[in-house]
Protein backbone atom coordinates (compact mmCIF):
# COMPACT_ATOMS: atom_id res chain seq x y z
CA UNK A 1 0.00 0.00 0.00
CA UNK A 2 1.23 3.50 -0.81
CA UNK A 3 1.13 6.75 1.06
CA UNK A 4 -0.11 9.50 -1.97
CA UNK A 5 -0.75 12.01 0.68
CA UNK A 6 1.31 13.09 2.96
CA UNK A 7 -0.25 14.25 5.31
CA UNK A 8 2.70 15.62 7.86
CA UNK A 9 0.61 14.12 11.15
CA UNK A 10 0.44 10.27 12.56
CA UNK A 11 -3.74 10.63 12.63
CA UNK A 12 -5.62 7.50 13.31
CA UNK A 13 -9.07 8.60 11.71
CA UNK A 14 -12.17 6.09 12.40
CA UNK A 15 -14.86 6.22 9.64
CA UNK A 16 -17.32 4.00 11.01
CA UNK A 17 -18.84 0.22 11.21
CA UNK A 18 -19.77 -2.52 9.26
CA UNK A 19 -21.90 -5.39 10.21
CA UNK A 20 -21.38 -8.83 8.31
CA UNK A 21 -23.08 -11.70 8.33
CA UNK A 22 -21.97 -15.10 8.13
CA UNK A 23 -21.04 -15.36 4.88
CA UNK A 24 -18.87 -11.60 4.84
CA UNK A 25 -21.43 -9.52 3.40
CA UNK A 26 -22.21 -6.47 4.63
CA UNK A 27 -25.60 -5.72 5.79
CA UNK A 28 -25.08 -3.06 7.91
CA UNK A 29 -23.85 0.28 8.39
CA UNK A 30 -23.88 2.30 11.23
CA UNK A 31 -22.35 6.07 9.92
CA UNK A 32 -22.04 7.45 13.35
CA UNK A 33 -19.89 5.13 15.59
CA UNK A 34 -16.79 6.62 14.26
CA UNK A 35 -17.86 9.66 15.66
CA UNK A 36 -19.18 8.28 18.88
CA UNK A 37 -15.94 5.86 19.42
CA UNK A 38 -13.94 8.54 19.38
CA UNK A 39 -15.44 11.29 21.24
CA UNK A 40 -15.73 8.29 24.04
CA UNK A 41 -11.92 7.49 23.94
CA UNK A 42 -11.48 11.40 24.41
CA UNK A 43 -13.34 11.73 27.12
CA UNK A 44 -10.57 9.05 28.54
CA UNK A 45 -7.80 11.42 27.65
CA UNK A 46 -6.65 8.54 25.28
CA UNK A 47 -7.01 10.19 22.16
CA UNK A 48 -3.44 11.73 22.51
CA UNK A 49 -0.96 8.46 21.89
CA UNK A 50 2.88 8.46 21.90
CA UNK A 51 2.73 7.22 18.26
CA UNK A 52 -0.34 9.08 16.76
CA UNK A 53 -3.67 10.86 17.62
CA UNK A 54 -6.91 8.97 17.38
CA UNK A 55 -9.92 10.98 16.08
CA UNK A 56 -13.31 10.51 14.27
CA UNK A 57 -14.16 11.68 10.49
CA UNK A 58 -13.94 15.49 10.07
CA UNK A 59 -16.89 16.57 9.23
CA UNK A 60 -17.00 19.99 6.66
CA UNK A 61 -19.63 22.13 5.02
CA UNK A 62 -19.45 22.57 1.34
CA UNK A 63 -18.73 26.15 1.03
CA UNK A 64 -20.98 28.29 -1.49
CA UNK A 65 -19.53 29.27 -4.61
CA UNK A 66 -21.08 30.92 -7.72
CA UNK A 67 -18.53 29.24 -9.79
CA UNK A 68 -19.08 25.76 -8.54
CA UNK A 69 -22.55 26.47 -8.89
CA UNK A 70 -22.64 27.60 -12.80
CA UNK A 71 -20.91 24.07 -13.39
CA UNK A 72 -23.82 22.36 -12.66
CA UNK A 73 -24.96 23.39 -15.92
CA UNK A 74 -21.85 21.39 -17.08
CA UNK A 75 -22.17 18.19 -15.45
CA UNK A 76 -26.17 18.04 -15.78
CA UNK A 77 -26.19 18.29 -19.75
CA UNK A 78 -23.02 15.59 -19.72
CA UNK A 79 -24.87 13.12 -18.13
CA UNK A 80 -28.22 13.99 -20.39
CA UNK A 81 -25.73 13.26 -23.41
CA UNK A 82 -25.47 10.15 -22.88
CA UNK A 83 -28.56 9.24 -22.00
CA UNK A 84 -30.04 10.39 -25.07
CA UNK A 85 -27.70 8.35 -27.16
CA UNK A 86 -30.10 5.19 -25.85
CA UNK A 87 -33.55 7.36 -24.56
CA UNK A 88 -32.42 6.51 -20.84
CA UNK A 89 -34.14 8.39 -18.44
CA UNK A 90 -32.56 9.11 -14.66
CA UNK A 91 -33.95 5.81 -12.76
CA UNK A 92 -31.57 4.13 -15.01
CA UNK A 93 -27.58 3.93 -13.91
CA UNK A 94 -24.04 3.26 -15.77
CA UNK A 95 -25.31 -0.74 -16.22
CA UNK A 96 -27.93 -0.14 -18.11
CA UNK A 97 -26.07 2.46 -20.70
CA UNK A 98 -23.50 -0.23 -20.96
CA UNK A 99 -26.09 -3.05 -21.64
CA UNK A 100 -27.54 -0.28 -24.49
CA UNK A 101 -24.35 0.01 -25.89
CA UNK A 102 -23.09 -3.60 -26.06
CA UNK A 103 -26.86 -4.49 -27.47
CA UNK A 104 -26.70 -1.71 -29.88
CA UNK A 105 -23.10 -2.83 -30.88
CA UNK A 106 -23.67 -7.25 -31.18
CA UNK A 107 -27.37 -6.18 -33.17
CA UNK A 108 -25.01 -3.99 -35.93
CA UNK A 109 -22.08 -6.46 -36.12
CA UNK A 110 -24.33 -9.59 -36.07
CA UNK A 111 -27.61 -9.31 -37.60
CA UNK A 112 -27.40 -13.12 -38.41
CA UNK A 113 -27.16 -14.10 -34.54
CA UNK A 114 -30.53 -15.75 -33.21
CA UNK A 115 -31.86 -13.62 -30.36
CA UNK A 116 -30.64 -15.84 -27.49
CA UNK A 117 -27.04 -15.53 -28.99
CA UNK A 118 -27.26 -11.91 -29.08
CA UNK A 119 -28.44 -11.99 -25.63
CA UNK A 120 -25.20 -13.88 -24.40
CA UNK A 121 -22.66 -11.39 -25.78
CA UNK A 122 -23.96 -8.90 -24.46
CA UNK A 123 -24.20 -10.31 -21.10
CA UNK A 124 -20.95 -11.32 -21.37
CA UNK A 125 -19.55 -8.30 -22.57
CA UNK A 126 -21.66 -5.68 -20.58
CA UNK A 127 -21.34 -8.00 -17.34
CA UNK A 128 -18.59 -10.40 -17.62
CA UNK A 129 -21.27 -13.07 -17.30
CA UNK A 130 -19.42 -15.86 -19.12
CA UNK A 131 -22.49 -18.70 -19.57
CA UNK A 132 -22.43 -18.27 -23.44
CA UNK A 133 -19.91 -19.68 -24.49
CA UNK A 134 -18.44 -18.58 -27.82
CA UNK A 135 -17.43 -21.66 -29.77
CA UNK A 136 -21.68 -22.59 -29.71
CA UNK A 137 -21.96 -20.12 -33.00
CA UNK A 138 -22.25 -21.76 -35.48
CA UNK A 139 -21.28 -19.13 -38.42
CA UNK A 140 -17.58 -19.36 -39.27
CA UNK A 141 -17.34 -15.71 -39.81
CA UNK A 142 -19.15 -14.73 -36.91
CA UNK A 143 -17.88 -17.01 -35.03
CA UNK A 144 -13.59 -15.59 -35.47
CA UNK A 145 -15.61 -11.81 -35.03
CA UNK A 146 -16.79 -12.97 -31.76
CA UNK A 147 -13.60 -14.58 -30.73
CA UNK A 148 -11.40 -11.25 -32.03
CA UNK A 149 -13.77 -8.88 -29.93
CA UNK A 150 -13.78 -11.28 -26.69
CA UNK A 151 -10.15 -11.64 -26.73
CA UNK A 152 -8.69 -8.13 -28.21
CA UNK A 153 -11.73 -5.35 -27.80
CA UNK A 154 -14.12 -5.65 -25.32
CA UNK A 155 -11.66 -4.84 -22.46
CA UNK A 156 -10.97 -1.68 -24.20
CA UNK A 157 -13.99 -0.73 -25.27
CA UNK A 158 -15.53 -1.49 -21.63
CA UNK A 159 -12.69 1.15 -19.98
CA UNK A 160 -13.87 3.92 -23.08
CA UNK A 161 -17.24 3.86 -21.95
CA UNK A 162 -16.68 3.37 -18.04
CA UNK A 163 -14.55 6.44 -19.05
CA UNK A 164 -17.21 8.69 -20.18
CA UNK A 165 -19.05 8.63 -16.73
CA UNK A 166 -15.86 8.85 -14.74
CA UNK A 167 -15.20 12.21 -16.51
CA UNK A 168 -18.42 13.11 -14.66
CA UNK A 169 -18.43 11.57 -11.66
CA UNK A 170 -14.42 12.29 -10.88
CA UNK A 171 -14.83 16.11 -12.48
CA UNK A 172 -17.56 16.69 -10.18
CA UNK A 173 -15.21 15.39 -7.42
CA UNK A 174 -12.51 17.63 -8.70
CA UNK A 175 -14.44 20.87 -8.51
CA UNK A 176 -16.01 20.47 -5.45
CA UNK A 177 -12.54 19.09 -3.64
CA UNK A 178 -10.90 22.52 -5.38
CA UNK A 179 -13.33 24.50 -2.84
CA UNK A 180 -12.40 22.76 0.45
CA UNK A 181 -9.10 22.56 2.57
CA UNK A 182 -8.07 19.83 3.83
CA UNK A 183 -8.36 19.32 7.54
CA UNK A 184 -6.44 16.65 7.85
CA UNK A 185 -2.81 17.80 6.74
CA UNK A 186 -0.98 19.84 8.28
CA UNK A 187 0.65 21.90 5.41
CA UNK A 188 -1.46 21.40 2.33
CA UNK A 189 0.57 23.66 0.09
CA UNK A 190 3.79 21.92 1.13
CA UNK A 191 1.74 18.35 0.82
CA UNK A 192 0.63 19.04 -3.04
CA UNK A 193 3.84 20.36 -3.91
CA UNK A 194 5.47 16.43 -2.36
CA UNK A 195 2.68 14.58 -4.65
CA UNK A 196 3.34 16.26 -7.45
CA UNK A 197 6.96 16.27 -7.43
CA UNK A 198 6.39 12.62 -7.02
CA UNK A 199 4.09 12.42 -9.77
CA UNK A 200 6.40 13.99 -12.80
CA UNK A 201 9.24 11.54 -10.75
CA UNK A 202 7.08 8.48 -11.67
CA UNK A 203 6.13 9.61 -15.19
CA UNK A 204 9.84 10.11 -15.80
CA UNK A 205 10.27 6.43 -14.53
CA UNK A 206 8.01 4.89 -16.25
CA UNK A 207 8.79 6.51 -19.46
CA UNK A 208 12.02 5.17 -18.98
CA UNK A 209 11.62 1.38 -17.95
CA UNK A 210 10.15 1.18 -21.09
CA UNK A 211 7.40 -1.58 -20.34
CA UNK A 212 4.60 -1.56 -22.54
CA UNK A 213 2.04 -2.74 -19.77
CA UNK A 214 3.14 0.11 -17.52
CA UNK A 215 3.43 2.96 -20.26
CA UNK A 216 -0.15 1.91 -21.08
CA UNK A 217 -1.25 2.68 -17.68
CA UNK A 218 0.43 5.62 -17.54
CA UNK A 219 -1.28 7.25 -21.00
CA UNK A 220 -4.66 5.50 -19.38
CA UNK A 221 -4.37 7.24 -16.18
CA UNK A 222 -2.61 10.94 -17.49
CA UNK A 223 -5.54 10.50 -20.02
CA UNK A 224 -8.06 10.38 -17.27
CA UNK A 225 -6.46 12.98 -14.78
CA UNK A 226 -6.16 15.75 -18.08
CA UNK A 227 -9.70 15.81 -18.21
CA UNK A 228 -10.63 16.83 -14.96
CA UNK A 229 -7.75 19.67 -15.55
CA UNK A 230 -4.63 18.33 -14.98
CA UNK A 231 -1.92 18.63 -12.07
CA UNK A 232 -3.94 22.34 -11.44
CA UNK A 233 -6.49 19.79 -9.55
CA UNK A 234 -4.37 18.07 -7.58
CA UNK A 235 -5.34 18.43 -3.88
CA UNK A 236 -3.63 17.27 -0.71
CA UNK A 237 -7.14 15.18 0.18
CA UNK A 238 -8.26 11.74 -0.68
CA UNK A 239 -11.79 12.82 -1.27
CA UNK A 240 -15.00 13.70 -0.03
CA UNK A 241 -17.50 11.22 2.39
CA UNK A 242 -21.35 11.93 2.24
CA UNK A 243 -24.73 10.55 2.42
CA UNK A 244 -27.83 11.26 -0.28
CA UNK A 245 -31.03 9.25 0.08
CA UNK A 246 -29.53 6.91 2.71
CA UNK A 247 -26.55 6.05 0.74
CA UNK A 248 -23.30 6.44 1.27
CA UNK A 249 -21.30 8.11 -1.39
CA UNK A 250 -17.60 9.29 -2.25
CA UNK A 251 -16.04 12.19 -4.25
CA UNK A 252 -12.77 11.63 -5.05
CA UNK A 253 -11.48 13.85 -7.75
CA UNK A 254 -7.99 13.53 -9.15
CA UNK A 255 -6.54 11.67 -6.37
CA UNK A 256 -8.27 8.28 -8.36
CA UNK A 257 -5.61 8.45 -11.15
CA UNK A 258 -2.75 9.75 -9.18
CA UNK A 259 -3.42 6.87 -7.13
CA UNK A 260 -3.45 4.75 -9.93
CA UNK A 261 -0.08 6.43 -11.08
CA UNK A 262 1.82 6.60 -8.19
CA UNK A 263 1.26 2.70 -7.64
CA UNK A 264 2.21 1.44 -10.91
CA UNK A 265 4.85 0.18 -9.80
CA UNK A 266 3.91 -1.50 -6.61
CA UNK A 267 1.75 -3.47 -9.45
CA UNK A 268 2.33 -7.23 -9.47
Amino acid sequence: MIKVIPYGQPLLVFHGTFEYDKEGNIIGENQQAAKILAGMIKQVNGHVQSKYTIQGPPMQKLPKSEKLSKLQGKYISMISKLQSEFNLVDSDGVADYHQAWWTKFVEKSAKKLDTQEKIGLVKRWAFGDKSFRINTIQDVKLKAWAEQTDKQDQQKISKQNLMKFEEIFLGVGAEVLSFMSSVLTANPKAAKRQMVSRLESTIQQVKASGDPKQVQKLKLELQRLNALGGFDKIVPNEGIVFVYGGNTYKLTGAFAPLNQILGIFFEK
